[in-house]
């Protein structure tokens, strides 16, 4: 077994799929659009828009890659979820400004075990028992010794696996587009610029039909983005490419396609 499949549990992935997988389109009509544009093989990162917690599980059930993904640092606050996520392949973040609203759920010894104090998570308590994985992402990626999650993801990458992550960095119910961070664009121009690593991009968009059984879902992939540019333009051009894309996977998903 390679080290960074540690990181997760394929069979447990596979099960899940397969359950969830036909739980969702016995509910849904679910659509896909663009799959041609998804590599076979090689590092990938599908970037998405953000409306439910089932937009990784629709996104995924339509790429045969096993995958991994970002999960929001309070998840790994819950009993039991660390390890579920953990067997799925998802891996934690902290996200900007969250102490202080964590500080008013939980105890204040429980949210200063799992974040530090600027705002990183601690991936030595997550990684606890899995030190041969921590030497392994410290040993391949030269330039950061310090664990983050662009780290890992950066990681992940350069051991040709796919990567799902939502830019605008929480879910909007909406539907509305906001502003994407720039984490994505740090992530893969660091690879290119630092290892030669070339990761696919390609933006995605997932969009809902008025809720109802059997109501449609449309998920509509896009022509992979060129790495390349600064970490701003890079972001620009891939808000722009996932709005472009939701307005489709909307239309689509609004008129019976």
């Amino acid at each position: 077994m390679s080290i960074h499949t540690k990181l997760r549990w394929p069979a447990f992935q596979n099960v899940t799929r397969f359950v969830l997988g036909n739980a969702l389109h016995a509910s849904f009509s679910i659509h896909y659009g663009g799959l041609e544009h998804i590599p076979s093989d090689g590092p990938l990162l599908l970037a998405a828009n953000h409306i439910t917690w089932l937009d990784p599980f629709v996104i995924g059930l339509g790429v045969e890659r096993l995958h991994f993904g970002m999960g929001k640092e309070e998840y790994y606050f819950w009993p039991g979820m660390r390890y579920v996520l953990g067997w799925l392949g998802a891996f934690p973040v902290a996200r900007k400004k969250k102490y202080p609203v964590l500080l008013q759920k939980y105890s204040k010894e429980r949210v200063d075990k799992y974040l530090l104090a600027d705002n990183q998570f601690n991936y030595d308590e997550y990684f606890k028992g899995k030190q041969d994985v921590v030497l392994d992402i410290k040993k391949t990626l030269r330039h950061d010794e310090r664990l983050t999650g662009i780290s890992i993801a950066q990681y992940l990458l350069m051991k040709n696996e796919a990567l799902i992550i939502h830019p605008e960095g929480t879910r909007h119910c909406d539907g509305i587009i906001r502003d994407c961070k720039t984490g994505v664009a740090r992530i893969v121009l660091d690879l290119y610029q630092l290892y030669g690593v070339q990761t696919t991009v390609v933006p995605c968009a997932v969009a809902y039909a008025p809720r109802g059984f059997r109501s449609n879902i449309t998920v509509q992939f896009g022509v992979p983005i060129a790495v390349k540019g600064t970490v701003d333009s890079f972001t620009e051009c891939l808000e722009q490419k996932i709005k472009e894309l939701y307005a489709v996977a909307y239309a689509a998903a609004n008129s019976g396609a």
